[in-house]
């Protein structure tokens, strides 16, 4: 288990208190730089009740780093770009 205390890690919104994450090791949602995201992790976060929820919190958040809502903050990246462009092509 990781050395940080899981109210340091589950603090934030009430759906947080939900997340199938809670109930693993949270080091698997931070792959160092170098790797790949975890695919047990981006399983997990599959079959998550508040994993839309995740992933809204995430996109919104730039600073989120590591895996949210079964993505990894590259794809996050994607998807607010994507986001932007499908919002200039409405206006």
């Amino acid at each position: 288990m990781s050395d940080l205390p899981r109210e340091m890690i589950f603090h934030g919104p009430p759906w947080m208190q939900q997340a199938e994450c809670k109930k693993h090791n949270p080091q698997m949602w931070w792959p160092s730089k170098s790797k790949a995201p975890n695919p047990v992790a981006i399983s997990i976060c599959n079959r998550c009740p508040v994993k839309d929820e995740c992933l809204e919190y995430a996109v919104k958040d730039p600073e989120c780093h590591g895996i949210w809502g079964g993505t990894s903050h590259k794809e996050r990246i994607r998807i607010r770009r994507a986001r932007r462009l499908d919002s200039q092509e409405g206006q």
